[in-house]
């Protein structure tokens, strides 16, 4: 029998881990559903849909004696594990203290399973180098520490996930900021990031309440169901990567806008060194004189609204809009109190209702 797993949870199993430890387990010899439910903490059904993902790519076999289940490999397939030098192991391992995945606040979703992951990866490695490792972790960090408890959300993580990859279509109950009573919508879900403004774990798709782009929160959504109609992607669409780089910026999605910013003083040394988008680019320096402090032109183009006002406000009075015109004044108007940053929906990027309807 396997042992239960330390990281086994009576009411959910982790998807992401199962995903990883389940080839090693059955690399080993056939395991039958039941064990490999009560080794991991979840159900059975989780086993079953696991195993028919991974059957995709591995050789998986199933096998029935009597009133069990078994899987294994099949005959003649050996699983091979990727084989990483020591080198690649310790920048995999230094990478993941580095940033959030590393389990350091115990609020992160995966944080058991990335100290275990870490764990695993440093007894691979010599022990010259798992010590020089541990000396060099010990001065590593980051500012981006998540400010929600998402271990109760693991689970609905796992299904907005399965979604995303799938293309399925969802059902959700979700509670905004606005409002305490659920709403039900369907939702198709694009892909999922991590919000730094906040701390925020969101997903971002097309919202049939909204008709049109919208993010939501994973630990406000209170039921989801995975439903058989799939979904189409945006025909622009090529990566959540490159799809955030072109519609989000600084926490908020946007239609993209080129704009170019004027920075004075010790500010402009700021976006000489340091790259906030990764469209900036410097238009002309000009370095300081009697009387007048340096300046630095950059032009970027950016989802424009909420995130881009807030983020020009915020290095005000070292800040000139220079283009477009109507962004200054806008800024303008916000600076003396004439207006405010208007809301998400002002700006939300829309897509033809046909390309999302389509099932």
């Amino acid at each position: 029998m396997l042992p239960v797993s330390p990281q086994a949870d009576s009411k959910r199993g982790n998807l992401t881990r199962l995903a990883i430890e389940l080839p090693l387990l059955l690399a080993s010899g056939s395991k039958s559903k039941t064990e490999l439910a009560k080794h991991f903490g979840c159900d059975k059904k989780t086993i079953k849909r696991l195993v028919d993902e991974l059957s995709f790519h591995y050789r998986i076999t199933e096998e029935k004696r009597g009133r069990e289940v078994f899987y294994g490999f099949a005959d003649g397939y050996t699983f091979r594990p990727p084989a990483l030098k020591p080198a690649e192991v310790a920048a995999l391992w230094l990478a993941q203290k580095a940033v959030l995945m590393d389990g350091s606040s115990p609020r992160w979703p995966l944080s058991q399973d990335g100290r275990s992951l870490l764990e695993k990866l440093r007894a691979t490695l010599p022990p010259a180098l798992a010590a020089h490792l541990g000396e060099l972790a010990a001065v590593y960090g980051t500012a981006l520490i998540p400010a929600k408890d998402y271990t109760p959300h693991v689970e609905t993580l796992n299904q907005v996930l399965t979604a995303a990859i799938r293309k399925r279509r969802i059902e959700v109950e979700y509670v905004s900021l606005g409002s305490q009573h659920p709403k039900t919508r369907r939702y198709d879900p694009y892909g999922l990031y991590f919000d730094p403004n906040g701390g925020t774990l969101k997903t971002f798709g097309y919202d049939s309440r909204r008709r049109g782009i919208v993010t939501l929160a994973v630990d406000h959504m209170r039921q989801v169901t995975l439903l058989e109609e799939r979904f189409t992607l945006p025909p622009d669409f090529t990566s959540v990567q490159s799809y955030l780089e072109r519609y989000h910026f600084n926490g908020f999605f946007g239609e993209p806008l080129r704009v170019r910013l004027r920075f004075f003083g010790v500010t402009s040394q700021v976006f000489l060194e340091r790259q906030h988008h990764v469209t900036q680019r410097i238009v002309s320096y000009t370095p300081a004189t009697r009387g007048r402090p340096e300046t630095v032109d950059i032009e970027m183009t950016v989802a424009r609204g909420r995130g881009l006002e807030r983020f020009i406000l915020s290095w005000l009075p070292e800040v000139e809009v220079l283009a477009p015109a109507t962004l200054r004044r806008r800024i303008e108007a916000c600076r003396l109190g004439r207006a405010r940053v208007l809301p998400p929906s002002a700006y939300r990027p829309r897509w033809p209702v046909a390309v999302n309807e389509r099932a």
